[in-house]
C-alpha cells in the first residue's frame, strides 16, 4: 500500500511552495502526479535524475501510488556513470531534465516542465519483487552501482516513527537542505507530505544568499541539517537560522562535534526550540534512533534509543552479547525498517529479503546506565562527508584504475589518501574524485608515507 495514500484528504492544504511563490495544492500536487503516471505502465522500473523541483516530487509521489520502482539519482550524476547505471539496470522509463543528453536506446515521449520522459526503444521486461518501491545509492550522489533495496513496510513504518518521534503535524513546514537522492532528503519529504505539511523546495546551498532569502521569507518550522550544515552555519554565525517561528532542529547523517552539539543544545533550549540528534543508515531506510530534545544537553552526542519498534544489539568480536553499560561492541540493529538486501544489476531485483528485519551497522557502539547509545567508532570502511557515505575501497580502486596505488585513512572529517610514489598526480587525481563525490577539494588531503604498512607524514 502507498505512503501517499491519504494525500487526497489535505486537498486545499499547500503541499509545496515553489520559486519562492508558487503555491501547489495537494490536489494539485496529485493531479500532476496522475497526469504524469499514465502514460507509465505499471510497476515499471524507473530511473529518476531528481532534484529538490516540483518535477522530481510529482513524478515521485505518482509512481510511489501505483507502486512502479524508483531507481533515484541526483540530477547532477556524471555521464560516464549515468551510462552504466542504464547497462546495468535496464529502467524501462527515465526521468531526465531536458539538458541532459537523450541515451540512444531511449526516446523522448512525454515533456513534463522542465523535464523529459523517456521510454525504452525496446521494452526490457525486468522480475520485480512485489515488496520493493525504491533503490537508493549509499554512496551519496555517485560512486557506486550498488544499492539498497527498500520496501513499501520500510517507507511507512520509518516515516511513521519518525513523524511520532519529531512531532511532524499538518502545520509543519520545512526548507531542503538535503538532495532528494540522499536517503535523510527523501526521508523529510516523505514525512512531510504524510503530515499534510507544507515543504519549500530549494536547491540552494545554505552557503547563497537566494537560500536565506527563502528562508526568512518564509520562515520555516522545521529544519534538518547533518554535521557540515550546522559547520558552516557555526561560521556564518546561528542568529541567521534562529528565525522566530523555528521549533525543531534536527541532525543526522553523521556526529557534530561535541562542542558545537552544545552549543546548538545551549541555543535551541534558550530559544525553545527542540533539537533532536538522530542516526541512521539508507539500509534501514533513514533512521533508527533519535535522541530526545530533553536530553541533549544531558547526553550530549548521544544518538539516543531506537525508534518504537525497532531494537540495537551490541556483539563483542566474538559475537557474544554485550549487556553491561559503558562497554562498546559491534552495533546490530533490528526493525521493519530494515531493508532487503543490495542489488548490483537489474537481475537482483527479483530476489527475496536478505536481511530479515537485521542489520549489522559496522559502527563500534555503547550505551550507558540509562540505555542511551553513542556511537564510538566504525568497523567498515567508509567514511561520511556532508552526510554522503563514501566506501574508502571504492576510492582506492578508481584512483587504481586511474594508475596509481593509494590508501585511504579511515576519518570522518575529509577524505585522507596516503601514497608511495611521486609519481603521482595528485591535482588531477583530487579534481577527479571531487567532480565524482561532489566534495569541495579542499576536504580532500594527501599525504606521503614510504611504505603503507608504516605511519603517513605530511610532505
Amino acid at each position: 500500500m502507498s505512503i501517499f495514500k491519504k494525500l487526497n484528504e489535505f486537498k486545499n492544504r499547500t503541499a509545496i511552495i515553489l520559486d519562492g511563490n508558487e503555491v501547489i495544492t495537494y490536489s494539485k500536487l496529485l493531479k500532476d502526479s496522475k497526469n504524469v503516471t499514465d502514460k507509465i505502465k505499471k510497476r515499471s522500473l524507473i530511473l529518476i535524475l531528481g532534484g529538490n523541483n516540483y518535477e522530481t516530487i510529482s513524478s515521485y509521489v505518482g509512481l510511489i501510488n501505483v507502486k512502479s520502482v524508483i531507481l533515484m539519482l541526483d540530477k547532477n550524476i556524471s555521464q560516464s556513470f549515468l551510462v552504466d547505471i542504464i547497462k546495468d539496470y535496464k529502467p524501462n522509463f527515465i526521468f531526465s531534465p531536458k539538458q541532459r543528453v537523450t541515451p540512444k536506446s531511449y526516446t523522448i515521449f512525454y515533456d513534463f516542465k522542465d523535464y523529459k520522459i523517456l521510454k525504452q526503444n525496446i521494452n526490457s521486461e525486468i522480475k520485480l519483487n512485489k515488496d520493493l518501491s525504491v533503490l537508493l545509492t549509499t554512496s551519496g550522489t555517485t560512486g557506486s552501482k550498488k544499492f539498497v533495496k527498500q520496501s513499501y513496510k520500510n517507507y511507512e513504518d520509518n516515516s511513521k516513527k519518525i513523524i511520532d518521534s519529531l512531532g511532524i503535524k499538518k502545520n509543519s513546514t520545512v526548507i531542503t537542505t538535503l538532495p532528494i537522492s540522499y536517503t535523510f532528503g527523501l526521508s523529510i519529504i516523505n514525512t512531510h507530505l504524510i503530515s499534510g505539511a507544507t515543504i519549500v523546495l530549494n536547491e540552494s546551498s545554505i552557503l547563497n544568499q537566494k537560500f536565506w532569502s527563502l528562508y526568512n521569507k518564509f520562515k520555516p518550522k522545521n529544519f534538518y541539517g547533518v554535521p557540515f550544515i550546522f559547520e558552516m552555519i557555526n561560521r556564518i554565525g546561528f542568529s541567521k537560522l534562529l528565525n522566530n517561528k523555528l521549533n525543531v532542529i534536527a541532525n543526522a547523517g553523521g556526529a557534530i562535534n561535541r562542542n558545537l552539539f552544545i552549543k546548538i543544545a545551549k541555543l535551541s533550549k534558550s530559544k525553545n526550540i527542540k533539537f533532536y540528534n538522530m542516526y541512521g543508515q539508507t539500509e534501514a531506510t533513514s533512521r533508527m534512533s533519535v535522541l530526545n530534545f530533553r536530553y541533549s544537553l544531558r547526553k550530549p552526542t548521544s544518538i539516543g534509543k531506537p525508534l518504537k519498534g525497532g531494537k540495537f544489539y551490541l556483539l563483542s568480536d566474538k559475537n557474544k552479547s554485550i549487556n553491561k553499560a559503558n562497554i562498546s561492541g559491534n552495533l546490530f540493529y533490528k526493525g521493519k525498517n530494515v531493508t532487503l538486501g543490495y542489488s548490483n544489476s537489474f537481475n537482483d531485483l527479483s530476489k527475496k529479503d536478505k536481511n530479515k528485519e537485521l542489520i549489522n551497522t559496522g559502527d563500534l557502539a555503547k550505551f550507558d546506565e540509562e540505555g542511551f547509545f553513542y556511537i564510538v567508532g566504525r568497523k567498515k570502511r567508509f567514511i561520511k562527508l556532508f552526510g554522503n557515505r563514501i566506501s574508502l575501497d571504492e576510492v582506492e580502486k578508481l584512483v587504481s584504475e586511474m594508475g596509481f596505488k593509494i590508501k585511504c585513512v579511515n576519518t570522518d572529517d575529509k577524505l585522507m589518501i596516503t601514497y608511495m610514489s611521486d609519481k603521482i598526480d595528485v591535482s588531477m587525481i583530487k579534481k577527479k574524485l571531487s567532480n565524482i563525490f561532489q566534495i569541495n577539494p579542499k576536504y580532500i588531503d594527501f599525504k606521503y608515507q614510504n611504505n603503507f604498512n608504516n605511519k603517513e607524514k605530511s610532505l
